[in-house]
C-alpha cells in the first residue's frame, strides 16, 4: 500500500469566465489540522465568496478518513467533485481548499463541477511529493547460512533491515511493504523459516 504524500503546500489559480479558482494544496495528518488549514485559507483570501474544501486522510484507496463542503455553492458542485478528484490520485493525507472570486458569469451546475474539478486537477499537477510505503513489521530468525539469501530477498522486495543481532541464529527485525507481505511468508515457509513472529506496529 503506497501513496503520495505533499513535502510542502501547493498553489494553483484556475480561471473560468472571469471567475477566479485559487486552489490550494496542504499536507495533513489529521482532521483538527485539516481545520487549521481551512482558518489559514480563509485570512489569506478574506474576501473570496466561498471556501470549498475537502480532504483525505491516509490512503486514496482505503481511507481513514475524509470529508468535503461546499461553503454555499449548490449541493454536490463543488466539496464532492474536489474530493472525487483526490479519490482518484494517488495521493493521501491531503487537504484541498478552493477559494472562489465570482466573475459576474453564472456557471451552472455543470460548470461548477467542471471548474471545481479542474481546479484541483491544477494544484495536484504542481506539487511536489514523496512516495509513503505502509509497512508491517516482523521478528525473524534464520540460520547464518541463509542470512545471504535473505539479504537478496529484502532488495528484491524493498523490505528494510532495522535491527539485526548475532546470536542463537540471526535475528532479523524488518518491515515488510504490504504489497510484498505474501512474498516474504512464502519466502519463510518455502525456507522453513523456524520462528516468524508480527508486531502489528506499522511505521
Amino acid at each position: 500500500m503506497t501513496y503520495k504524500l505533499l513535502t510542502e503546500p501547493a498553489f494553483h489559480t484556475h480561471e473560468n469566465k472571469k471567475s477566479l479558482f485559487n486552489a490550494a494544496a496542504y499536507p495533513i495528518a489529521s482532521r483538527t489540522e485539516a481545520m487549521d488549514t481551512l482558518a489559514k485559507q480563509k485570512r489569506s483570501y478574506p474576501d473570496a465568496r466561498h471556501h470549498c474544501w475537502a480532504y483525505l486522510l491516509g490512503s486514496p484507496q482505503q481511507p481513514s478518513n475524509q470529508g468535503y463542503n461546499d461553503d454555499g455553492e449548490p449541493s454536490g458542485t463543488a466539496g464532492k467533485p474536489i474530493l472525487n478528484v483526490i479519490n482518484h490520485s494517488d495521493y493521501g493525507d491531503i487537504m484541498i481548499v478552493i477559494s472562489r472570486y465570482f466573475g459576474g458569469v453564472k456557471l451552472g451546475v455543470g460548470g461548477l463541477v467542471r471548474a471545481y474539478s479542474q481546479a484541483t486537477k491544477d494544484v495536484l499537477q504542481n506539487t511536489q511529493t514523496t512516495l509513503l510505503v505502509k509497512r508491517k513489521r516482523y521478528h525473524i530468525v534464520i540460520g547464518f547460512h541463509q542470512e545471504s539469501s535473505f539479504r537478496q530477498l529484502a532488495l528484491k522486495l524493498n523490505i528494510e533491515l532495522e535491527n539485526i543481532t548475532y546470536e542463537h541464529g540471526v535475528q532479523i527485525w524488518v518491515g515488510v511493504p504490504y504489497q510484498n507481505e505474501l512474498a516474504f511468508l512464502d519466502w519463510c515457509r518455502h525456507l522453513q523459516i523456524p520462528k516468524v513472529n508480527k508486531n502489528c506496529v506499522l511505521n
